[in-house]
């Protein structure tokens, strides 16, 4: 699969199409679109997701970002779907932007052609 970088920042950066499926509810399904980031150690759902498809709840963590501040984050089990990929997953809820974090990228092999501003996915 490649997809190109989205002009939604600047400079252009990578992003993929993707579904986060609740465990428990079988009707729990949002589609977004997720930011790549490879500095991100995990996954980040933007505030609301969670609550809408009820994910279920496991706690609390402590995240850091790049301004060296930290905040208290819940804690969510998620299915991430990007067909044909299906990942079972711990998330963090904050903010408003969906990241993709190593825990998901390191099952994947991703190809960052910035001359061409795509990614590959396999």
């Amino acid at each position: 699969m490649s997809v190109p970088y989205s002009d939604d920042y600047e400079p252009p950066a990578p992003v993929l199409d993707i579904a986060i499926v609740s465990p428990k509810n079988c009707a729990g399904r949002v589609h977004t679109r997720a930011r790549v980031d490879t500095g991100s150690d995990g996954t980040i759902l933007e505030c609301g997701i969670a609550a809408h498809i009820r994910l279920p709840f496991l706690g609390y963590i402590q995240v850091g970002g790049i301004h060296g501040r930290s905040e208290s984050a819940p804690v969510l089990r998620a299915i991430i779907e990007m067909p044909p990929y299906r990942f079972e997953t711990i998330v963090a809820e904050l903010g408003g932007e969906t990241i993709l974090g190593r825990d998901i990228l390191n099952r994947l092999s991703l190809r960052l052609d910035g001359p061409r501003l795509r990614l590959a996915v396999s």
